[in-house]
């Protein structure tokens, strides 16, 4: 009995020794890891100059290349050995240094079949010195990840990105659940993206604070500016800018979504504007706005406007109660401008450089415009407009036929002169103030309606008279006219023996 028992106990413990050596053998001994990673890795197409390390512990491969897309130029992946036996099996740590990744390579060989991951737990991830060739450009990062979970979906507890792209330096951090990505981002703008995207804006921000949503279907970016001036338009100034932008991977455009506050001399309006751009420069947009301060006397108080850029033509409707107005350019310089109300329609040439504006066009009236449709606008139904406006002064004339009127403001107001016939009307006022002062002296009013063909309807009665008009008009809060008008002489026949004359008469 005494022998039996020892030799099975001689036998178990050779065959404890046995193995234990052999397991040994296997788990720490270097040559094992070599041989098995040329015998499956080069079944993947990975192919490497050196390997390193043990079954045990971890391992470590240098001069990684995979189907000529990815190169690794140091990859070290340590475990415990335990660990790697449950159903997900899970890593102390990955790294990878001196990384290169064709991405288009990549995806091509990736859609030739398709491909599913194993579930497999990564405590921490790092990977440092890492280039990606994405269309041409190159994208450099170090990015770190912890706890990491992959299965047919990703979770990622925390992620931290450096990245440097030939727009911007990003510094991201975020998360990953279920394979949508959220967090936030500090994004230091390079002079490319200025110089090829912002160039039209008189001030750029160098850092902007991005939010991000990602999934595998879309990408959602927000942000927000203080301010932004426009080179070519530099009295407009654009406040408290949000935006918002959204991309669905299977498009070919992105939408914009913003909102902010337009000021200009004084007037402020509130937008809301939401754009589709595509990749190739065409743009779709509509901004519904209301005026917040009114410094003009607009008859509106809200209004729309829709964009269109097409083949470098930029066309804008505008569209506010009983006004339309529907802007063409290709420069932002030179605007062609066709306009439509109840009362006129307008065909001008707007152009803008150096700060200048300057308008030169026809206006239209309505003889059946409301208060217009009583009167004879046979010699007024074309109206020549020209104004030409600078940070310091205003001048403008409009003409037509036997009317013109010529009008400048500076700092210190308006004067001008009208001419209706032979008769002329001088102008001051103050626009700032809301008020207008017309002075005239007509010689002969029968001479003047016969002028404008506003003659009397019975020719059977005789009227003329000279007079001295002396009129104010504000239009503060609501339209007040307060005139004067002396009258030297008149003389009234209504048939040849009732006849009316007398002199220095006024109302």
């Amino acid at each position: 009995m005494i022998r039996k028992t020892y030799t099975f106990l001689h036998f178990t413990t050779l065959f404890v020794t046995f193995i234990s050596t052999v397991l040994f053998f296997v788990l720490f001994q270097k040559d094992v890891v070599e041989y098995l990673a040329q015998k499956y890795l080069k079944e993947y197409d990975v192919k490497y100059k050196h390997v390193e390390g043990t079954l045990f512990d971890g391992v470590l491969l240098k001069g990684v290349k995979y189907k000529n897309s990815v190169e690794i130029e140091e990859l070290r992946v340590e475990y415990n050995l335990l660990m790697l036996i449950n159903p997900a099996p899970r890593l102390k740590y990955i790294s990878a240094a001196g990384v290169y990744v064709d991405a288009d390579r990549l995806l091509e060989i990736q859609s030739e079949g398709e491909s599913s991951l194993f579930a497999l737990n990564i405590s921490k991830l790092s990977i440092n010195r890492a280039k990606i060739k994405y269309k041409e450009e190159i994208y450099s990062l170090n990015l770190v990840g912890s706890d990491i979970n992959l299965r047919d979906k990703i979770d990622i507890q925390k992620i931290a990105l450096q990245a440097y792209t030939p727009y911007a330096r990003i510094y991201l951090e975020g998360n990953v659940k279920a394979n949508r990505v959220r967090g936030k981002s500090t994004d230091l703008l390079s002079e490319k993206l200025h110089h090829e995207y912002l160039d039209f804006l008189i001030y750029t921000p160098n850092e902007l604070e991005v939010i991000f949503d990602m999934s595998t279907k879309k990408a959602e970016f927000k942000t927000s500016l203080k301010s932004a001036v426009f080179k070519d338009i530099k009295s407009v100034l654009l406040n408290n800018l949000n935006l918002n932008i959204i991309y669905n991977f299977n498009d070919d455009f992105f939408t914009l979504l913003s909102d902010y506050a337009l000021l200009y001399e004084g007037n402020e309006v509130s937008l809301e504007q939401k754009s589709m751009i595509m990749f190739d420069g065409k743009i779709d947009s509509e901004i519904k706005a209301k005026i917040l301060k009114d410094e003009m006397g607009l008859p509106f108080e809200s209004f729309t406007v829709k964009i269109k850029r097409d083949d470098n033509i930029t066309e804008a409707v505008f569209d506010a109660e009983d006004i339309t107005l529907n802007v063409q350019t290709k420069d932002f310089k030179t605007f062609l401008l066709k306009a439509q109300s109840i009362y006129a329609d307008l065909d001008a040439k707007l152009k803008t450089e150096d700060n200048v504006f300057t308008l030169l066009g026809e206006l239209y009236l309505k003889s059946d415009a409301p208060y217009l449709k009583e009167y004879n606008l046979q010699r007024f139904s074309k109206l020549n407009l020209f104004i030409s406006r600078t940070k310091e002064k205003t001048e403008a004339n409009i003409s037509a036929d036997i009317f013109s009127l010529n009008l400048f403001q500076d700092e210190k107001g308006v004067t001008g002169v009208g001419k209706a016939g032979s008769s002329k009307f001088d102008i001051k006022g103050n626009l700032n103030e809301k008020y207008l002062k017309i002075e005239s002296n007509i010689k002969s009013l029968k001479m003047l309606l016969s002028e404008l063909q506003l003659g009397m309807t019975d020719d059977r009665v005789f009227f003329d008279a000279s007079a001295g008009i002396k009129a104010e008009i504000s239009f503060k809060e609501r339209v007040e006219v307060n005139a004067r008008v002396d009258i030297p002489w008149y003389k009234l026949e209504l048939d040849s023996k009732n006849t009316y004359t007398g002199r220095d008469a006024f109302f």
